[in-house]
Order: structure tokens, then sequence, then C-alpha cells
């Protein structure tokens, strides 16, 4: 059930309601019909923060070494380990390969 229907917007409302199915109609007679439709494009430049397209070209995004497996540290031993003061930033995540 539209909006249309209700006492809230069939009087504010009618005459754009009105006007929206009349230009949809005059869209349908044309010759093909035309459908209303909204078409966008986005272009989107998408480049890793940590390596360049030729780093990733020539090699040079994987490690120097063969890794295995790759496990995230708790708060606590990433505070251990990659903090000097015994504080970690919290959006920080330590790894070890």
């Amino acid at each position: 059930m539209s909006c249309l229907h209700t006492d809230d917007c069939e009087t504010p409302c009618l005459d754009e309601f009105r006007a929206f199915e009349e230009k949809k109609q005059e869209m349908l007679n044309e010759n093909p019909p035309l459908s209303p439709k909204l078409t966008s494009t986005l272009k989107i430049p998408l480049e890793s923060m940590l390596f360049s397209p030729s780093d990733i070209e020539e090699g040079l995004s994987r490690p120097p070494f063969l890794s295995l497996d790759v496990v995230e540290l708790s708060e606590h031993g990433c505070r251990q380990v990659c903090s000097r003061q015994g504080s970690v930033n919290v959006r920080n995540h330590c790894v070890v390969t």
C-alpha cells in the first residue's frame, strides 16, 4: 500500500504523485518504451597503504622469509613485545609469523 492512500499523505502529496505517475506513463508510451532508472558509475582508485603497485609487481610485498602461519598476539602480549612504555595503541595489531 502506497502512502498516497493514507489520509496523512494524500492531501499534501496528491499533486506530486499524479505528476510523477503521468510522467512515468508518458515514458512508458514512448517508442521504444523508456523505463525510469538510475545509473551511476564510480571510479575509486585502490592502493595498498603498505606497498606500491610496482612493489607488488616486483614481489617486494612478500616477506623475505617463508611464512607458514600468522598468529595475532593478545593485547597484553602486544604491549610487552611492541611497546616501549608498556602501553599499546588500541588500533595496533601485533602478529607473529
